[in-house]
């Protein structure tokens, strides 16, 4: 199947998690591992969103627009190359059964307050997703302070690291499945981030040995992203025994 698409306001916060506590992978998927003094890590991504006009190929007159926010894992494939692992898709209670039974997705509801135009403010904004638990936090333009975590280089090629990943793969009821994304070359606006609430995150991703979630590595926010992508099913043989459950 193919999807089009648009994220506006889509923010980006990346975190720098121990990857001795992370939920094990089915193959051939692997952690992108990157070292630091703190030791080996693995950068996972909260994105939130407002998807636009989203459609199938063939349907192209039925559209579906909301909120959305995601959490993915950076790993590499059985190719050895760098994608990311969709763990975890918040939508409204209306969009759910659409994202499950269409596209596949691991999505559950949740309720959203985002700022209306985020990309045209010049102060601070404040975003919250909640589900049992919430997060909340307020953001502005500006890089934040150095903070822990394996050092990935200059504003530039941090960015890239994240955006570069032009596949994807997510665990569907029983199934790896796979989606690809056509190239498109985005700007990335730096922000300052302070975090209110962060219960959402252990709610969504466990991790062991893990008290609490460390301070962001990095945070920005990219006006539009367009995308064109494919999805399928990775082939049953290259799978594990047994796949873990997202959440």
């Amino acid at each position: 199947m193919i999807f089009h698409t648009a994220a506006r306001d889509c923010l980006y916060l990346n975190w720098a998690l121990p990857a001795a506590g992370l939920p094990p992978l089915a193959p051939p998927l692997v952690y992108d591992m990157c070292d630091s003094a703190e030791g080996r890590s693995v950068f996972v991504s909260a994105a939130l969103f407002r998807l636009e006009g989203l459609h199938l190929q063939t349907v192209p007159l039925l559209k579906l627009s909301h909120p959305q926010f995601s959490l993915r894992l950076c790993i590499r494939d059985g190719d050895g190359l760098p994608a990311v692992l969709l763990w975890r898709v918040i939508i409204p209670a209306w969009a759910v059964p659409g994202a499950r039974l269409v596209a596949r997705q691991p999505a559950s509801a949740g309720r959203f307050s985002y700022p209306k135009d985020a990309t045209g403010a010049t102060g601070e904004l404040r975003w919250e997703v909640r589900r049992k638990r919430s997060l909340a936090f307020r953001a502005e333009p500006g890089v934040a302070a150095a903070s822990e975590g394996p050092n990935l280089g200059s504003w530039e090629r941090t960015v890239n690291y994240f955006l570069r990943r032009r596949r994807g793969y997510f665990y569907s009821f029983g199934k790896l499945r796979v989606f690809e994304f056509t190239p498109v070359e985005v700007d990335a606006v730096p922000l300052r981030v302070n975090v209110e609430r962060d219960g959402l995150l252990p709610e969504c991703l466990e991790v062991q040995g893990l008290e609490s979630w460390p301070q962001l590595h990095s945070a920005w926010l990219c006006p539009r992203q367009s995308f064109v992508f494919h999805l399928g099913s990775v082939p049953e043989r290259a799978l594990g025994r047994s796949v873990p459950a997202p959440g």
